[in-house]
């Protein structure tokens, strides 16, 4: 009789263990966020780790010289989240002469107008105007509506604005963006701004102490 008892006993402790189990790693279950905010982090590390070289090299400067410490910036010119990143930003630069920014685009799917500025600040930075068009699409609206992309270019000096209009319709244009966006996909960036470090990354319009807090992790 003992023995049956304990038989008895054990497969309802499995049962028990395997329903216990079943929740937690259900849709939302704890043991089922915990488990895919580990493998998300471990993700994010591998892409740091094989791309960083990648995102520094190849995108667009905000600071004016050599840097020792190094942000990358994904945004979207139409995020208000990054145009108020966008003057911390400015601040942090004047701040610190050995930080360096450099700026990744992002354009949301919900901001229509985000992936035309996304390429007019590529145009504009072909030509050695970035920071000045950069300033311009976080610091003005119209655009937002009518998109004339010439507009703010002759309003930046670009020099040659028949080269910028070639540019903004080229496969070599939309082949940045896209690599980018991928970029930020292998990230697991979903939304703007988002700073990244060697260490790790930190979403949203963060204070100055923050984004210096990222780079001495």
């Amino acid at each position: 009789m003992g023995k049956n008892v304990e038989r008895t006993l054990i497969v309802l402790n499995t049962m028990t263990l395997g329903v216990i189990l079943a929740l937690a790693l259900r849709p939302g279950g704890l043991l089922r966020v915990a488990l895919d905010t580990w493998l998300t982090n471990r993700a994010i590390e591998r892409t740091l780790a094989s791309d960083w070289d990648t995102m520094v090299a190849g995108g667009s400067r905000l600071d004016r010289g050599p840097s020792k410490a190094v942000l990358v910036e994904f945004s979207d010119y139409q995020c208000p989240f990054c145009r108020k990143a966008h003057h911390t930003i400015d601040s942090l630069i004047r701040e610190n002469v050995e930080l360096g920014i450099v700026y990744r685009h992002f354009p949301l799917p919900s901001h229509q107008a985000a992936a035309g500025a996304a390429r007019a600040s590529i145009c504009a930075a072909n030509q050695g105007r970035f920071r000045e068009m950069d300033r311009r699409l976080f610091e003005t609206t119209q655009w937002q509506t009518d998109t004339q992309w010439v507009r703010e270019a002759r309003a930046v000096r670009v020099p040659d604005i028949s080269l910028f209009r070639e540019c903004l319709t080229s496969q070599a244009t939309a082949d940045r963006v896209a690599l980018d966006i991928s970029l930020a996909q292998r990230l697991r960036i979903g939304g703007t701004p988002m700073f990244v470090a060697r260490s790790g990354l930190v979403l949203g319009a963060q204070p100055k102490e923050a984004l210096l807090a990222l780079l001495a992790r």
